[in-house]
């Protein structure tokens, strides 16, 4: 993604950034890949703690050892689902935001206010936010 990002910068004005740019992005990117990532270990490591008691060093049956390897598995099954159900709320949700944000039907003040809510969701420095007529003529005056 860096190497395209970079490509197309060389298309425009801001050639001569290319490299700083894509390079700077590129490495947001993996940071965020990053920390999305330990916090999906740091949060998969309470479930870990969770499932340590199945197996004991005691000696068990073949039918025995089958029943916790499935009662393993049905607990495994369990947090993915929670997992992914939560990966699709969020989507969703943002989703609906950006909707919200950028739908033609909505006077050009609800998509303004729309799209500050949307910034806040994506986690958007408030001073960086564009959230008023002034900040729209500042941004692009100034």
């Amino acid at each position: 993604m860096t190497e395209s990002l970079i490509a197309y910068l060389r298309t425009t004005p801001f050639a001569i950034f290319a490299e700083l740019i894509g390079g700077t992005v590129g490495g947001i990117l993996t940071g965020i890949t990053v920390a999305t990532t330990m916090y999906i270990i740091d949060d998969f490591r309470g479930f870990i703690e969770s499932i340590k008691g199945i197996f004991t060093r005691d000696k068990y049956t073949q039918k025995e050892l089958q029943a916790k390897l499935e009662e393993l598995l049905e607990k495994i099954d369990e947090e993915y689902a929670a997992i992914l159900k939560k990966i699709k709320r969020e989507y969703k949700r943002l989703n609906e935001l950006t909707q919200k944000a950028f739908d033609l039907k909505n006077s050009a003040a609800e998509r303004l206010a729309n799209t500050v809510v949307y910034a806040s969701a994506m986690n958007v420095k408030e001073t960086e936010i564009v959230s008023t007529v002034e900040d729209i003529d500042d941004f692009f005056l100034n």
